[in-house]
Order: structure tokens, then sequence, then C-alpha cells
């Protein structure tokens, strides 16, 4: 399989545009080279300059009230546009559970002699050891316990009559109001780095209820199945494996345990990879065991959804041991561990921001083993050549304007090798570093090389 691609982002032009009956208030845009917006029938066309030289496009409209990704395409230079997605729906889910202050902390806060109503609402949103969506939950018990009638779940739905277009320096985002998710509320953003293969889609919705804890998933469904399109994703074992959309339609989310949480659409003319936002996607748990934090969904014979998200329970470490004692210690502590799943906060009256990250290389055709490219968000494309030694490495410094470090992501190239990232580190918070060491290596039958 070749990897190529497309990046996402969303500019446009000042004034007020008109699509499908909503209008798009563009009077927060400041024009800039390399944004170029304009009105093609009913859509936004948004054409920006990315990385590496490449050309990327997003058309946005309206249909029945439902914000619609009419089309997502890029090409290399002045070539062809490769279309990666066309009609896709913003697509959100959201769990929600109740937070409560464990009766550990309760009895320390009568010892101290400062409990009180006040006191305990302000601690239970640090609590680590909770689990929202366990029932009743056996570890800190809390009183009264989780209970089922707590735990609900709902999917997007919008009443959307209108857009806006705000750019601050290099950033730029377009927002869609009219959300609702469950018992949250709010606006639906894109939001996009000049420069960059990136696009940052989100829900940025808040509730009036208190003592909520939820996660969610965050995704694009309607792509099409067609003979070339395959999903990509490296396992935690680091063998590539890859999925044609075969089978019958899956009824739930496949949440995938992919290695660096990134999984990649070929379409066969371009790659499109899905992974969610780093460091603030991640609740503090007690291990680091991957629960599949991106997903894909066959919805039907023809379509399918791709995504980020959160299991709704967690997992300890698998037990080992070579007595029974310490076996049945590291069963108990992994069983624990499962209630060590605490959910994302949400105090009434707050923003919270459920996104997915989207990003890939574009038009690069691979050659034998010796290419690579290295998709870092927010910064340049590099590519280059190895020599054909078993082993080789190379590293590259670049600046950036995001303060939180962002890790690269290794593209290889074609079916005859596999590459595997071995070391990534950053340096400081605004200048990042990677080093990476590549091993040579053919495909087994464990899986199917990229």
């Amino acid at each position: 399989m070749k990897l190529r691609g497309i990046a996402l982002s969303l500019v446009l032009s000042s004034g007020i545009i008109t699509a499908q009956t909503f209008n798009c208030d563009l009077s927060g845009y400041k024009p800039a080279e390399g944004l170029k917006a304009e009105i093609k029938s009913t859509a936004v066309v948004l054409t920006w300059q990315g990385e590496a030289g490449q050309q990327l496009q997003a058309q946005f409209s309206l249909r029945g009230g439902e914000p619609i990704v009419q089309q997502l395409a890029a090409r290399s230079g002045s070539g062809p546009w490769i279309v990666l997605g066309r009609n896709l729906t913003p697509d959100f889910q959201v769990t929600t559970g109740k937070r409560r202050i464990s009766g550990g902390i309760v009895s320390l806060l009568k010892a101290a002699n400062i409990d009180s109503p006040e006191e305990e609402n302000r601690r239970k949103w640090n609590i680590f050891w909770d689990a929202p969506l366990v029932v009743p939950g056996k570890n800190d018990p809390r009183d009264p316990p989780h209970t089922e009638e707590e735990i609900r779940r709902a999917s997007v739905s919008y009443k959307t009559d209108n857009c806006k277009v705000v750019s601050d320096g290099a950033r730029f985002t377009i927002r869609f109001n009219g959300l609702t998710l469950g018992i949250f509320s709010g606006d639906l953003e894109f939001t996009a780095y000049k420069g960059s293969n990136l696009l940052r889609q989100e829900a940025i919705a808040s509730t009036q209820e208190p003592s909520v804890a939820y996660i969610y998933k965050a995704g694009l469904k309607g792509f099409a199945i067609e003979d070339e399109t395959r999903l990509a994703w490296r396992d935690n074992a680091q063998v590539w494996q890859e999925y044609a959309f075969g089978g019958a339609p899956n009824d739930e989310p496949v949440n995938l345990r992919a290695r660096n949480r990134l999984e990649i659409l070929d379409t066969g003319k371009g790659s499109l990879a899905v992974f969610p936002p780093p460091h603030k996607f991640f609740f503090a748990r007690e291990n680091e065991v991957n629960l599949g934090y991106v997903y894909y969904r066959k919805d039907s014979t023809g379509s399918f959804s791709l995504g980020a998200m959160q299991p709704e329970h967690g997992e300890g470490y698998a037990p080992w041991g070579v007595t029974d004692p310490i076996w049945n210690k590291r069963v108990a502590t992994a069983y624990r561990q499962k209630e060590n799943y605490a959910l994302y906060n949400a105090p009434a009256g707050t923003a919270q921001r459920m996104g997915a990250l989207k990003s890939s290389a574009a038009t690069f055709t691979w050659t034998s083993t010796s290419s690579f490219a290295i998709l870092k968000p927010s910064t340049t494309i590099q590519a280059g050549s190895l020599s054909s030694a078993a082993w080789a490495s190379t590293s590259f410094t670049s600046e950036t304007s995001m303060t939180t470090p962002i890790p690269a992501i290794l593209a290889p190239n074609g079916s005859s090798s596999r590459r595997s990232i071995l070391r990534a580190r950053a340096d400081s918070p605004t200048r990042t570093s990677f080093s990476f060491r590549l091993k040579r290596s053919t495909p087994t039958s464990a899986g199917t090389g990229i």
C-alpha cells in the first residue's frame, strides 16, 4: 500500500457569506497570503497552502440544519486534486456519569474538622480513584454508590443556522452554532493552521447540570467504501495491520489498540490520518494500558466512520507471576485498577472541548525501502531517503509556535518494508527535537506492511 495524503484547514475572507440559507460571518477573519475563500453553488470553499508545497481544500455547507463537510481534497503543487472524502457529517457521542467524593476523603475532612458541603464540592473534582461508569463500585465506595440510572449516553444533533470564521495569527477557526450532545450544548468548530496539514475538529459545549463526569467520541461519518479503500494501523506489537471493510456493518464503533494512537485511511489515491489530541485527551490513570483510542465503524455496505474515542472502562496490567501468591496479588491489583477511570470533569457552565485531529502527507509516491516522511502537526513535513543498510538513523529539529510539544508520526512506505519509531523526545516547550532510528524488515504473516 502507498501512503499519500491531505491535511485539513479552514480559512475565509471578510464579509458575510450566505450558503443554503445560513449566514457565515467572516468579519473576524483577516486575509493572509496562501488563504482563499469563495462561494461555489451553495458551499463555502476554502483553499489554503499546507506543508511542503501542498494545496488543501475543504468545502462546507448546511443540509437540513446540519453542518456538512462537502469535500476534503489535497494536491501537490499544481497537480490534480485528490479527494479524500465527500459529504461527511461531524459525529460525536458522549457518555456521562456523576462525580462523587470518596468516603475516604470525607473521613479525612472530618478528621481535620474542615468537612462541609462546599469543601466536598470543591475537592470532588480532584478525585483520582473514581469510576463513575462502574456500578456500584467496590474500591473506596461512594455514599450513595454509583447507579445505572446515573449513566447516560447520547449522540450529537444539530440545529445550525449560521457560522462564523475568526483568525488568530496563523490559526483559523470556523464555528457552527446549534450543537446538542445529550446534556451538553454549544458549537461545532474546525481549527486549522496555515502551513500545516492538520485539522482539529471539536464540539465546544457546556452543561448546567452539577457533578458531571464524561467521556466522548469524535469523528466524521460518511466515508465511501471503494475498491481501494483500506484502513491501516500499527498494533501494540509494532506490526502493521490492515482492514478493507469486509464483513457485516458494525452496530457500535470498533476501537483499535493502535500504537501511537493513530489510524490511517488509504483511499488508493491519498491518505488521511486520525488521532486524538495529545496530552489533554488523557485523564490521569494508574497505568498506561492502551485501551484503544481510535475507531472505525462500518455503517453500511457502502460507507464508514472514523474518529477518536475514550472507551467506557479501564483495565489493569495483565497479571503475571511464578507463584500463586504473586499471581493472586497482581490479579487483585489489575482488578482494582479497572476502577481507576475517573473520566473528564465538567463543572456546570464550563466549556468542554471534545475533539479529534486529522492530518496526512500529500501526494507522495514512495519508492522501494529507502523513502520516509515524518508528519509533525503544526510544523513542516520532512521527506528524505535512507541508505540501504539494515539500520539507519535520522533526526530533525524544527520550531513550533505551540506551547505543548507534539509527537511526530512516521509514515512508512510500500508493502515491501516496515518501519518503527524507536525514540522521540521533546527538548523544550517551544522547540521540539525528534530523533528516529529506523529498522528495515520484511513483512511477516502477523500483519501487512505499509
